[in-house]
């Protein structure tokens, strides 16, 4: 596709449809996956449960979480394959400001119960930042073992603006990456990868704020044998940054929408399109029920 199909006027006809509204009444969902028997899995954010969605009727089943701390709230949601039939990891925010780091969770599920099996922190100092009060680890998948991890929070860099994004392997070791944004105001709000040639992964990343809502795409090298770290680099230089594609310039369709949907999950279907969940919490009010809502791509 060439640069000018990047444009709002080249994506007319790919616009998010068909909602199907979700019969839960847990609140603020916010993160999603393809789960461990291929279906939709979600996460709100306060309640300790996971949920089964059903994309075509809606209908949602319900499995409780033991053993996360009160203190965190869920943001993001991405299974992993591995031993055992794999795992589910949560990713998540505290109000604290100035945070050092922000939690992954890392569940084992029995088909019943998902239970808290580790905690692995997400150092900010990576990218010489600092977690901010509701904003942190909103975007989060798998590539293999590894996970890749974004950021609501933001760095600025000569006027330009960017997510911090990491991809942390099995052992341990972080590969720190900047991502430019698009936008004065967007963040990042989630992130679905999948794995391409010889361990690159192709990342998609909603960028959102108020009348901003862009879908990106970026490609995400492997980690290299040997590299990565979890201390901070000596110079922002040392951080590779990516500059994305705006697959889909969406602003204005979200700035016609009242109240605009707060996409904040993002996964494939079967088909090729994307899902997006909404988060229908905000400062302790309900904008309406949680939905599902699915795009198709330009080719």
């Amino acid at each position: 596709m060439g640069a000018a199909c990047l444009a709002v006027a080249c994506a007319t006809h790919y616009r998010p449809e068909h909602p199907v509204q979700l019969t839960t009444s847990a609140a603020g969902l916010s993160g999603m996956t393809i789960g461990p028997d291929g279906g939709l899995w979600a996460v709100p954010e306060e309640a300790r449960t996971l949920l089964r969605l059903d994309p075509v009727t809606g209908a949602v089943r319900s499995f409780p979480i033991v053993g996360m701390p009160a203190d965190l709230e869920a943001e993001a949601l991405a299974w992993r394959p591995g031993p055992n039939g794999g795992e589910l990891v949560i990713g998540t925010e505290t109000d604290g400001p100035s945070r050092p780091s922000d939690d992954l969770v890392i569940l084992d599920f029995d088909g019943q119960f998902a239970h808290v099996r580790e905690m692995v922190r997400c150092p900010y100092g990576l990218w010489h930042l600092q977690g901010q009060h509701n904003r942190g680890i909103e975007g989060l998948c798998a590539v293999g073992r590894d996970l890749v991890v974004a950021a609501e929070i933001t760095g600025e860099e000569n006027g330009r603006r960017y997510a911090p994004l990491g991809r942390r392997d099995d052992d341990g070791r972080w590969n720190a990456h900047r991502v430019w944004l698009s936008s004065d105001t967007g963040k990042i709000s989630g992130v679905e990868c999948r794995l391409l040639d010889d361990g690159v992964a192709e990342v998609f990343a909603i960028e959102r704020h108020f009348g901003v809502l862009r879908i990106l795409r970026f490609v995400l090298p492997p980690l290299p044998d040997g590299a990565g770290s979890s201390t901070a680099p000596t110079s922002m230089d040392e951080v590779p940054a990516l500059t994305p594609e705006v697959v889909l310039n969406l602003d204005r369709w979200a700035q016609s929408r009242d109240p605009s949907p707060n996409f904040e999950g993002i996964t494939f279907l079967e088909d090729g399109r994307l899902a997006l969940l909404s988060d229908n919490h905000y400062r302790g009010e309900l904008s309406g029920p949680s939905e599902l809502w699915f795009v198709a791509l330009p080719e």
